[in-house]
Formats: structure tokens, C-alpha cells, sequence
């Protein structure tokens, strides 16, 4: 009996012994493996730890000053916020989407689509996934912002972010164009010289806490960039103003659909002011239409009309085969090319013989027109080239 007792005991101890030594080994192994992974660099679950704790977010710089001549603020860039979502971690979208559109001037539609908008899974491209980053819209101001932040909604995040300001509205806005929703220049200026206003973009790794919510600083994420340059123009905003300011006003006294003026540097060819009225502010330009937009002082053809009949006058003069006092037959206001009748502007403006002055004082038609056969098509074309008609003005403006 004490015999089997004594073996009993053994083959418990042995038991016990075993147990342990394999619990022991069990344990070493769950250490070394997580020695492993926290030591020994492992590129899958590098990229799985990415894919789950961070997010890359693409950031504008702050844009060049844009300035007249006199160093007056054309345009500048100022401090907003945008705001963003993880639409994984957002559990009532339809809710956040109602709550959102309100603030934002968005339909909640809009915002729901965003926040279902879907991405192909690189492992299962069959099956799309959702995307853990979208933007819900970018250029708040700051009490906007701090109220949205209030809702401390999970899966919404604002970050600062430069945003283009133009402090005089629609003050040469064909000249200066204006700035998309990611910072990039449209039209104008801000379009040909973006390369030099922009900047360079920032990438900044936006980390998530274990539930995937977006760690930030008071719930508000900066990141410095690297500004783009400035941008100093021959515009003097002063005249630019009195320019667009006599335009509308012809535009109402004449009941026209629009007006043209450019103002030039007598000295140099500079161009100091330049105006398309209607115009539209530049700040809100989604509301404009394009004929609005358009610098039609650049893109559209200008019929010249009487004001040619200088440039003829001056080629006549140039090739010395006429006189301010050289007198031509305006034929009483009626002169027959073939099967084309030249006439004068006005019935009543019938006369015999004109000098060059007179021919450009009444503005005659027929004086012209014997001038420029006088002149002969070749010279007159060369005459005009060199005055610049046909050329590119060498304006450094897009259009």
C-alpha cells in the first residue's frame, strides 16, 4: 500500500513537472515572437500598422502676396480650417450628414455620399472597401470650425490649412483669376505664375489612437509649409478702381452689355490698368458666369473700325507719298469698286475734295480707302505688322 502511494506521488509531481515546463515554453515563445515583431523589422506589418494608425494628408502652403505696383494688397492668404472624416469610425452617417449640412451650406446628400464613397481592397479587388479618408470641405472659419469640433462627432477631425483672400472683391479680377478648393490657381495670374505662388505642398502623417480616431491638439492639427513667392504687378490699384468704376458707368449711360479699357505706361508700355465690365468677386467665383470671368481685353477679337484709319494715315505718312494737306476726291460720299460701292457713315455726309486732315477729322470712309490703295497692300501690311497688329501683345497673361 505505502508502495503505491509512493507511485502516485511520483507520477503526480511528473504531471505537475510537465504541465509547467510546457506552460514555460508556450510563454518563451509568445516572448520571442513579440521580441520579433517589435525588433526585427517586418515591411507587412509596417504597412498594416500604416494602413490602421495613420493617415497621410496632403497640405496647401501659403500662396505668395499678389501686389500693384505700389505695394497695395492684391491678393494674400490667411488661416482656415478644413475639415475631415474617417467614415469608417463615423456608425450613423445618414445623422452626422443632417447634422453637417446645416453649418456647411451642403446638402446632406452630399455629405452622405462622400462619407459612402468607396475604395478597391489592393488584397480583394472584388470587394470595395471604405475610405478612411475624405475630405468634407476645406476653408472654414474658425468659429465654424470650433463649433463642428464641439460636436466631438467620432471620426470627424479639422485641420489649419491656408486659404486665398482677396481684400478688394472684385478689383482686377480677370487679371488676378482665382484659386480652386486644393489652392491650385484656375485662371488669371494665379493660374500662369502658380508654379511661383504655390509654394511646395506639405505630407504630414495624421495619427490614429487604437479605435482610429485622428490625434490632434485640441482637436486642431497644423503643419508649417514652405511658402511660395511674391508676385509684384505693374497694376496700380488706384487707377485699376477708376478704370472699372468709368466702365460701369458707360455701360449704364449707353445701356451697353459691356466694356473694354486698358490704360498704358506712355513711357514704358506698361500696363497699369486692364478692366472687363460686368466683372465678378473674385472670392466667390462659382457664382460667376464665364463671360463674367473671361479677360476679354486679351481673348476676345476687337473690331477696330475707324481707328484704323490712322494707322493707314500714318503708313501713308511713313512712306512719304502723302501730306497732311494732300487733298483726294471722296467722290460726294458713293465710290463703285467693281460690284462693291464704297459709301460714307452718314447720308448727309457728301463732299468733294478732302485733305488728309479733313479725311481723318470726318472720319470719310472713301478718303481712307484711296489712301490705303495709294499705299498699296503689301506696304500696308507691313506698316500695320509693325505697329503690332497680328503679333502677341507679350503681355504675361494666360489668353
Amino acid at each position: 500500500g505505502a508502495g503505491d502511494s509512493f507511485t502516485r506521488t511520483s507520477i503526480m509531481k511528473y504531471r505537475i513537472i510537465l504541465l509547467f515546463s510546457v506552460l514555460i515554453f508556450l510563454w518563451a515563445i509568445l516572448i520571442l515572437r513579440a521580441a520579433y515583431l517589435q525588433v526585427w523589422p517586418n515591411s507587412r506589418l509596417e504597412s498594416l500598422k500604416r494602413k490602421q494608425f495613420e493617415t497621410i494628408l496632403t497640405l496647401n502652403s501659403r500662396r505668395g502676396v499678389i501686389l500693384d505696383r505700389n505695394n497695395k494688397e492684391l491678393a494674400v492668404s490667411a488661416l482656415s480650417y478644413s475639415l475631415f472624416a474617417d467614415p469608417f469610425l463615423i456608425e450613423d452617417k445618414k445623422a452626422v450628414a443632417k447634422i453637417l449640412s446645416a453649418d456647411l451650406s451642403i446638402s446632406s446628400e452630399g455629405i452622405l455620399a462622400k462619407l459612402d464613397k468607396k475604395k478597391k481592397s489592393p488584397s480583394k479587388p472584388q470587394k470595395p472597401v471604405s475610405k478612411r479618408f475624405v475630405w468634407i470641405k476645406r476653408g472654414l472659419d474658425r468659429t465654424l470650425a470650433e463649433k463642428i469640433k464641439s460636436l466631438e462627432i467620432k471620426g470627424l477631425a479639422v485641420i489649419e490649412e491656408w486659404k486665398r483672400v482677396y481684400p478688394n472683391d472684385s478689383l482686377a479680377a480677370q487679371i488676378l483669376g482665382f484659386t480652386g478648393s486644393e489652392g491650385q490657381g484656375l485662371e488669371g495670374l494665379e493660374m500662369k505664375m502658380n508654379l511661383d505662388l504655390a509654394g511646395k505642398q506639405k505630407k504630414i502623417e495624421v495619427r490614429r489612437d487604437a479605435r482610429g480616431r485622428p490625434l490632434a491638439a485640441d482637436g486642431v492639427m497644423f503643419a508649417e509649409t514652405l511658402d511660395g513667392s511674391e508676385l509684384q504687378l505693374t497694376i496700380d490699384s488706384e487707377i485699376q478702381f477708376t478704370l472699372e468704376d468709368e466702365l460701369r458707368k458707360a455701360i449704364q449711360e449707353f445701356n451697353a452689355e459691356s466694356a473694354i479699357g486698358v490704360i498704358l505706361d506712355a513711357q514704358t508700355s506698361e500696363v497699369v490698368a486692364m478692366a472687363s465690365v460686368p466683372s465678378f468677386d473674385i472670392n466667390s467665383p462659382l457664382l460667376a458666369t464665364p463671360f463674367q470671368r473671361r479677360n476679354r481685353a486679351l481673348t476676345d477679337p476687337f473690331e477696330q473700325g475707324s481707328t484704323l484709319k490712322t494707322f493707314v494715315v500714318a503708313v501713308g505718312l511713313r512712306e512719304k507719298l502723302l501730306t497732311p494737306n494732300k487733298k483726294y476726291n471722296t467722290e460726294k460720299g458713293r465710290m463703285a469698286i467693281g460690284s462693291h460701292v464704297v459709301r460714307e457713315a452718314e447720308s448727309d455726309h457728301v463732299w468733294d475734295f478732302l485733305t488728309v486732315a479733313d479725311i481723318l477729322a470726318h472720319s470719310s470712309n472713301i478718303g481712307a480707302t484711296k489712301i490705303a490703295f495709294e499705299i498699296g497692300s503689301d506696304t500696308l501690311r507691313k506698316g500695320l505688322e509693325d505697329f503690332g497688329f497680328g503679333s502677341p501683345t507679350g503681355i504675361d497673361l494666360p489668353g
